[in-house]
């Protein structure tokens, strides 16, 4: 999981749902409008992305659904060539 500048807070609802012992399920035929920066900023401010990466730095480590075969250095997801 990353946690980016541009979308950190709905990172932070599904971990806070997982650490709760909830779990999310993704369903491709559900409708749910969201809008974008509603009531919010749509640029976190660098602390706040900065205390969730350190909130949830464990789980984010330890992500088991991000691809292996991609880079944990950086937030551009490039293929780990190492």
């Amino acid at each position: 999981m990353r946690i980016t500048s541009g979308s950190p807070y709905d990172s932070d609802f599904c971990l806070r749902i997982l650490d709760r012992g909830y779990r999310i399920v993704y369903t491709p035929h559900a409708v749910l409008p969201h809008y974008e920066s509603a009531t919010k900023k749509s640029i976190a401010d660098p602390g706040e992305v900065a205390a969730l990466r350190e909130r949830w730095s464990e789980i984010i480590r330890h992500d088991p659904f991000y691809n292996p075969n991609l880079t944990h250095a950086g937030e551009n997801h490039e293929l780990d060539l190492r």
